[in-house]
């Protein structure tokens, strides 16, 4: 039984900087995105700030239909 248990400790000790690896890759990933959103949004503001109040929320949204697509599209190729 001891042999056992210092097989799975040892798998454990081998699979924890594994998770942890991984676990910074994706937080990487979700900075990316986070700044890339930021990035829309900095083009967004640029982009509608002599719009008038009457047209802004329709081009506003069609502005951000067109940013959001490639972050939208990058995301569902992401493992889940």
């Amino acid at each position: 039984m001891l042999a056992g248990k210092t097989e799975v400790e040892d798998a454990v000790s081998r699979l924890d900087p594994l998770v942890k690896e991984e676990n910074l890759m994706v937080a990487a990933q979700d900075l990316e995105v986070t700044h890339c959103v930021d990035r829309n949004v900095e083009a967004t503001k640029v982009l509608t700030q002599d719009i008038t109040t009457k047209d802004s929320m329709q081009c506003f949204l069609s502005i951000l239909m067109h940013l959001l697509t490639p972050i939208v599209h990058q995301n569902s190729n992401r493992p889940a």
